[in-house]
Parts: structure tokens; C-alpha cells; sequence
């Protein structure tokens, strides 16, 4: 794996997941992306109105020329919707509700059109094994690290990598 993705200050390694590059797309969230839609019909996903997995399924669609449709609530546009409307992604706006709501609304009209569903979060075995692969970045530098600190959203990199390192019978503290 490529070294360019940790950094060091002093005794604190950052691994920089934004730096991963996947066909012009930056970032781990786009690489999953692409992993996960390439050979699919279609894909449909669900996310905030600022979310990060909306626009990398968006543009990895894009790039495999795909169909792509995301659920979103309705709302003032945001940044995120500005670069879904830069795509050829259907943006779906929902009534303000909950999320799970709006994640039965996506996985019903990924059901309906016979293409692959991307749940809010991509909470699923499949994006949890793709995070998991950046364990073995971390790996090489595991005898100097004392903890690892995760930010959490909806949870799946925090999933991914711990169950990578307990694969790799690695029991270090993860704080989320």
C-alpha cells in the first residue's frame, strides 16, 4: 500500500483516507464507490443533503456511465447538491422526515428498477471489507501506534477497520 497515505507529526499518525485516488475520484468514500458500482445496472442510495456518500456514487456512476438515482431531503440546495446536479444522477428529494424513511423509499426504487441499493451510511458487509482493505496501510507502523482514533458518522469505517485489525489478530484501543 501507498506510504503517501500516512503522515506523521511528532508521535501521532494520521492516515489520510482523502488522499486515496480511484479514477480521478479523491477520497476512500469514492474508491468504495466505484468498487461497489462497477458492474451493476444501476445504483440508488440516500443521504443527507450534505453527504459525502451521495455525490462519490454519483460521480462513480458518472465515470461508469450508469444510471444513478439518490433520495435526498428536500431543503435549501447545499454544496453537495450543487455537485450531484453537476452529474447525470437523478436527485429524488423527499419530505423531511426520518432517514429511515427515506432509506425504505431508496431501497423500494432500487427494488423496482432491478438495480443495486447503496443503504444511508452503506452500512453493509460489502463497504465494511472495502474499508477494512486500509488496515494494511496502518499495518507497517502498528508496533508504534497506541491507539487508533476513528471520526464516526454512520459508523462504517469504524466497523471496517476494526474488524480488519482484530482479522489481523491486532488488539490495539479504537477510539470513535
Amino acid at each position: 500500500m501507498d506510504k503517501n497515505y500516512i503522515e506523521k507529526y511528532d508521535d501521532i499518525y494520521v492516515l489520510r483516507l482523502d488522499k486515496r485516488q480511484t479514477h480521478h475520484l479523491y477520497g476512500d468514500k469514492a474508491r468504495i464507490a466505484y468498487s461497489m458500482s462497477k458492474g451493476q445496472n444501476g445504483i440508488v442510495t440516500c443521504g443527507s443533503r450534505e453527504s459525502v456518500q451521495t455525490v462519490a456514487f454519483a460521480q462513480a456512476c458518472e465515470l461508469l456511465n450508469i444510471p444513478c438515482y439518490v433520495h435526498i431531503p428536500q431543503g435549501k440546495d447545499t454544496n453537495s447538491i450543487m455537485l450531484l446536479q453537476e452529474t447525470n444522477c437523478h436527485v429524488i428529494r423527499e419530505k423531511v422526515g426520518y432517514n429511515n424513511v427515506i432509506n425504505a423509499h431508496a431501497r423500494d426504487n432500487a427494488k423496482a428498477m432491478g438495480y443495486k441499493f447503496i443503504q444511508l451510511g452503506m452500512l453493509c458487509e460489502e463497504a465494511f471489507q472495502l474499508i477494512g482493505d486500509n488496515a494494511e496501510i496502518i499495518l507497517p507502523y502498528i508496533q508504534d501506534i497506541k491507539r487508533i482514533v476513528i471520526p464516526v458518522g454512520s459508523g462504517t469505517t469504524l466497523i471496517g477497520i476494526s474488524n480488519a485489525l482484530k482479522n489481523h489478530n491486532v488488539h490495539i484501543p479504537i477510539i470513535g
